[in-house]
């Protein structure tokens, strides 16, 4: 009786492991998804590869487990199985939403394993539209999960593009509550700066070009970098234009002279597509300081200087102000004979003591390199008093911007370092 017992007993014991085992077994597979993807080996850093499907090596992403309520965070942990063996991921991060469209949701992941740098994931309402690597394999109104990753310390480059993750991701949700997401950097809406040179890049001087009957004058330079995405052409740009008006003749002995620093236009554009978004990868500054200097003609004085700008964390800085004094009627010229200076807040007038026998003629506005202006709605404006001293005839006032374009994306790219616009703006002294 006691062995049937024990043999009763250890039946039982085993039946119920067995049992076990096999609904974990089971849980584990409905978590669990395989994905199909592309892995380019020794990728180049001009992206030709990426544009012939004939590179792409068959590999596949087994995903684990993912986590996502809708909101605006995300997590994927797995396994990238490619020819050449299998590496582990744990993918974490926020959801932002693009500016350029409605339809694209992206993130800003890091991989926990330390294994891949996560170059771009999207969540893609208009996959044909928008910057693909499978162009056309979708409908145009289908929702899909773009993942492309890196191998750190390779050039192993694979990436997924599916439509199989909208339910265990609840992309609907996302998008339902994306308006509530913050605005996307423009690396990451634009990853291919992350991986790729530019194929090409330059800077266009305009034409410096003044207008008597509207007394003013503008000078413009245009940057522009274009880089291979598939089979996609991007084209980054921004126009930067120098800015003066004023008086075509003194009135009372004196006249202001407004001055403007500002990105014109702004734009990423593509061949492919409708990408057209007014962001870059290009800003003004970072690197090194942004100046306006000034200086007047032999019998003429700068009175008083007053700056001010639109974008707003520029409005809480001190500018440094910086003048020098000379002689009434000897010439000058940039960059030297600034022998005094003061930080003066925005919107401040500093008036000038041209009491004694040497007159401030000269002045230089600085913003620090920690400050950039990268959209047409940042801009760097100063007000120059001139007034009248002597020597009655036609005039000039003199004016130099410096500051130094890079371009985010690719900081060493050829027209990346410091530019100037100078402007001499010709008024009747009297």
């Amino acid at each position: 009786m006691k062995k049937l017992m024990s043999l009763f007993l250890a039946t039982t014991l085993l039946t119920f492991s067995l049992g076990t085992s096999v609904s974990a077994s089971d849980q584990v597979s409905k978590d669990r998804i395989q994905i199909p993807s592309n892995t380019v080996y020794s990728l180049d850093t001009k992206g030709e590869k990426l544009g012939k499907s004939a590179n792409f090596d068959s590999s596949s992403v087994d995903i684990k487990s993912m986590e996502s309520n809708g909101a605006d965070s995300v997590s994927l942990s797995g396994n990238v199985m490619t020819s050449t063996g299998e590496k582990e991921f744990q993918l974490t991060g926020g959801l932002k939403k693009a500016g350029y469209t409605d339809s694209l949701i992206v993130g800003e992941l890091k991989d926990n394993k330390d294994n891949f740098e996560v170059v771009y994931f999207g969540i893609d309402r208009k996959p044909n539209s928008n910057l693909a690597l499978l162009r056309d394999k979708f409908k145009n109104d289908d929702t899909v999960v773009k993942l492309y990753l890196l191998e750190k310390n390779t050039r192993t480059f694979t990436f997924l593009e599916t439509d199989q993750l909208n339910d265990k991701l609840h992309t609907d949700q996302m998008f339902n509550n994306s308006g509530s997401f913050e605005d996307a950097e423009h690396t990451d809406m634009f990853w291919y700066g992350k991986v790729f040179e530019p194929v090409r890049e330059e800077t266009n001087d305009g034409l410096t070009t003044f207008a008597a009957s509207l007394a003013s004058g503008k000078s413009d330079k245009t940057y522009t970098a274009v880089y291979n995405a598939g089979v996609a052409t991007i084209t980054e740009k921004m126009t930067v234009r120098a800015y003066v008006e004023g008086p075509s003749s003194l009135s009372g002995g004196s006249g202001d002279f407004t001055t403007k620093l500002y990105p014109l236009s702004v734009s990423t554009t593509s061949n492919v597509g409708t990408v057209n978004s007014k962001t870059s990868g290009w800003r003004m500054g970072v690197h090194q300081d942004t100046t306006l200097e000034a200086y007047t003609a032999p019998g003429d004085v700068i009175r008083s200087i007053m700056w001010d700008s639109s974008y707003s964390t520029l409005g809480k800085l001190k500018l440094n102000v910086a003048w020098g004094l000379s002689v009434p009627n000897t010439g000058l010229s940039f960059g030297v004979g600034y022998t005094n200076s003061q930080n003066i807040a925005a919107g401040t007038l500093k008036v000038y003591d041209n009491s004694g026998s040497s007159k401030v003629r000269r002045s230089k506005l600085t913003i620090p390199k920690s400050q950039r202006l990268e959209l047409p709605s940042h801009s760097f404006d100063s007000v120059i008093k001139v007034g009248h001293y002597s020597t009655p005839k036609q005039k000039t006032l003199n004016l130099k911007f410096t500051y130094y374009i890079s371009n985010i994306q690719d900081n060493y790219n050829a027209a990346t370092g410091p530019q100037t616009h100078n402007l001499s703006f010709s008024y009747n002294s009297k």
